[in-house]
This record gives structure tokens, sequence and C-alpha cells, in this order.
């Protein structure tokens, strides 16, 4: 149960003043207790208890994270409190509180990354751990609504490869705030299981932390606090669109798009056997796909906002008949080997069924260039390169087996930039059938790519870093964890 005061440092920004701690007699010293751990280090997600000697004094805020060893000059400079700026910049965020008199906790408020070093120091004293994570965490459930960063209502999904199965009971720090964690609550798209958090009583106007872990799960870190619920203002939709609660749906071929306003909304519906979530934050769509071109469909569900407001919504319609999707998928701007020779460019068949493409133009920010008549057949890729391309280079990924290779005269004015550039496939009649936008590819050989084909969004956060090893030219893309 908490008894004390408590702070949140995330940057320079604290929440709640601060207890002292005493001064220590000669010799003694803080004790530090990590856990959770695996037997190769702590785990990303953690609770650090200091256990005090009798008469220490100084304030909660000086307890500071920090990636890495400290140096000699960034340890003198810690004794000093005269943190450089490259040191501060290190800095990892906690949540920490006093239990008793003798005991105080600090939970950093995001995941530590798996083979990293930390050091846990304390102003004014000097370093009291070092420590290194976990290579071999255990699973993680992530958050997945409402946002982290966001204030919310009293409900909380978490999402992971895997889930428990069995309700938990927990309490949440510092605070002791009863929840429960329910299982099934649903899958992701992307086939994350989902959970349910309910708190159980009423919690104070102050950051909450779940526990590091809860039968053998890492639970997110990012703290949980209430809001209060803003002023629900319906979305208005266009000719052509439905209202799903505080959405508007448009339906196509083989998909129906969910246009949300700024709240984010999470959208639970069942598709067979399976109860899917669908998330979107602020104004933006998600696209529901795989269903079967001109036929009669029904969707039902809910959509709930950040405040656990939820918003039923019952729809029939009939999809229109199968049309041509292309999307741009992925692009190595950054290859192993010579540039621009070994550029390419991913375009992908995301239709239901096989298309054409006749007249359409690749287009840059210094010119474009038009692509020859084009056919593949539903969900086939082709790779757009340059006339003088080598596809096995030996040190770039080579095409997948009878990837089709449409050689151009050029891709971009003088090749891909490494930088980021946007692309824009035009067709024909001047209609923008998709882009791709200006992300950075700073590691040679790392392709930037789309994490579904099926995504309506071409923003850049539909984007990333391709997985090991490094691209999939003709196959399907797998993005790196950005958290490893």
């Amino acid at each position: 149960m908490h008894s004390g005061w408590f702070v949140w440092a995330f940057g320079a920004w604290f929440l709640a003043a601060c207890s002292d701690l005493a001064v220590p007699p000669a010799g003694e010293r803080p004790r530090v207790f990590l856990a959770p751990l695996q037997p190769d280090g702590a785990e990303p997600v953690l609770r650090i208890e200091l256990e005090l000697p009798a008469t220490q004094s100084a304030p909660l805020a000086d307890l500071k994270l920090y990636q890495g060893e400290l140096s000699e000059s960034a340890a003198r400079a810690v004794q000093q409190r005269a943190v450089p700026a490259s040191l501060a910049a290190r800095e990892q965020g906690c949540l920490c509180w006093t239990e008793t008199a003798a005991r105080v906790v600090c939970a950093p408020v995001g995941r530590l990354l798996p083979g990293e070093r930390y050091t846990f120091v304390l102003l004014g004293d000097g370093a009291l751990s070092s420590f290194t994570v976990s290579q071999t965490p255990s699973p993680l459930l992530e958050r997945l609504f409402p946002p982290p960063g966001s204030a919310g209502g009293p409900d909380l999904v978490v999402c992971g490869d895997s889930a428990p199965t069995d309700e938990i009971a927990l309490e949440l720090a510092p605070f002791a705030v009863r929840a429960l964690l329910r299982p099934a609550f649903g899958v992701t798209a992307a086939g994350k299981r989902c959970n349910l958090l309910q708190l159980q009583s009423t919690p104070p106007d102050a950051p909450l932390m779940l526990p590091p872990n809860v039968g053998g799960w890492l639970l997110d870190p990012n703290p949980l606090w209430m809001g209060e619920a803003t002023a629900f203002e319906p979305l208005e939709c266009t000719i052509g669109e439905m209202h799903a609660g505080p959405a508007c749906v448009e339906v196509q071929d083989d998909r129906v798009l969910f246009r949300s306003g700024s709240e984010p909304l999470l959208f639970r519906f069942q598709r067979g056997e399976v109860t899917q979530l669908e998330r979107t934050l602020g104004p933006t769509q998600i696209a529901l796909t795989g269903l079967a071109p001109a036929t009669q469909q029904r969707l039902a569900g809910f959509a709930f906002d950040r405040f656990g407001r939820r918003f039923a919504f019952d729809l029939e319609f009939e999809t229109q008949a199968a049309r041509p999707r292309w999307v741009l998928n992925e692009v190595l701007a950054n290859p192993v080997g010579a540039e621009p020779t070994n550029e390419w460019i991913e375009l992908v068949n995301a239709s239901a069924a096989a298309a054409e493409l006749q007249g359409a133009r690749l287009e840059d920010g210094g010119g474009s260039v038009e692509l020859p008549a084009l056919r593949a057949e539903a969900g086939e890729a082709l790779l757009l390169v340059r006339e003088d391309f080598e596809p096995n280079t030996g040190v770039d990924v080579t095409p997948a087996a009878a990837t089709q290779l449409i050689r151009l005269p050029s891709l971009g004015k003088n090749g891909l930039t490494n930088s980021g550039e946007a692309l824009l496939l035009r067709a024909a009649d001047g209609a923008v059938l998709s882009r791709f936008p200006a992300v950075s590819s700073p590691h040679a050989g790392v392709s930037i790519a789309r994490r579904d084909p099926a995504d309506a969004d071409d923003v850049a956060s539909a984007f990333g870093e391709h997985a090991e090893p490094g691209a999939s030219p003709g196959a399907p893309n797998v993005l790196r964890d950005p958290t490893r």
C-alpha cells in the first residue's frame, strides 16, 4: 500500500513534491533489488527497489536511470549534481514512490532494450546499481487502447503474441488500485491476442503503473491515468458513407474503410469465429479487408472511445464489383551494392483478382517515368528496377523466384535518395493510385517497407525498416521491431 509521496520523473517534468531520504552514516549505502529477473539479466519491464539506511536524505527526483555505463567524468558529474546534456539524453523516465520510510520503488515508464546496460544513480551520491537487460525476456502484453500517452477511462486493452487464458486479479501501484485482467477480448489484424484490464476500485487523480509481470507475461510499462471525458461530437459522414457509431464507413470491393474524427477509437466486431480489434489514432482510416466483391455482407460490433464509452453498430451492405488496386509496397533506396544500379521499388497488386495497369507513371520530386503495360495476379509483387539492375549481386537480398522485373530508364531523377523521397503512382487518367512517404533509409541493404499492402493509409507510420535479412523483394514484408 502506498504510504508516501511519489514523483514521475519523465524528462524534466515532475508531478509531485518529494520527501527526503536521510544521509547515511559512513560506510552505509542504499541497497538495490531488481525484479523480475531472467538468468541472463533483468526483464525489460521491471521494478527497482531501494532499501535505505536509517538516516539518509535526498529528493526522490534525484533517483535517475541512465542507459549505458557511467564514464569517470559522468560519475563525477552525478556526484556533483551537474548532469551534462550527453548523459541527460540517456535518461530513462521513471515513476518513483515511497512504500515505507526505508523502502523506495522506481518503475521505468518505458520498455528497456534487451541486451543493453543501464545504471541507476542517486544524484549527489553516485551509481547505486548497474545491470544488463535480458536478451531472452518473458512475453510482453503491450498497450493497444487507450493509446500510450493518452488519458482514458477504467478499461485498458493489452495484446501480445500470446496472452493469459484465465482471469487474473492484480493491483496497480502506487495506490494498490484493484483490477481484473480478463482473457479473450479479441485479436488484432496482426494476430496479436488481447486481454481487457478493468479497474475495480476508484483510482486517484495520479499516474498508475501495472505490475511488471503477471502469470508469466510482462505488462506494458506505460503509465495509466484517468481523464475527464470530453463531450462526444458525432462525425459528419459524406454521401456514400454509413455511420458506424462515432465513425463513418465507406464500402469498396474487398474491404470497408472506417474513418474516424480527432479522437482515437477501438473497434470490436465478429468475423466468423474471430473477435477482431481495429484501432484508429485520430483523423485516419483503417481498412477491414478480405471481403468477397459483389456480395451481401453484415458487420456488427462496438466502437469504444478512450473514456470507456461504447457505441454499437450493425451494418448491412453489398460490396462493389472487384476493381484493380496497385500499391507501392517496399523500396530499397540504400543497397549494399552499387547505387543507383541496385535500387528497386516493389509494386503489389493488392486487388482481389488479377489486374492490369497501362499508361501509369511513377513520380518523385525530380520528375516522372512512364511504366509499360503491366499485369499481375492477385497479391503478386512486381519489381521496378533500372535497365542495368543486377538481381544476383551476392551482397543484397535476391528477388524471390519468378518475380517480374520491370526495367525502366531510371528510378527517380538521379536514383532514390537515402534521406527519404516521396513517391507517387499515378494512373493514366491522373488519379493517384498509391503513395510512398519520404522515410529515410539509414542502413545499407535494409529496405523501407509497408506493414501490410492492404493498409489504406499511405502515412509514414504505416511503414518501417525491414527485419532481417533486410528486405523481401517479391515476398511478404516483415518489419523490424523498433524496440530491439
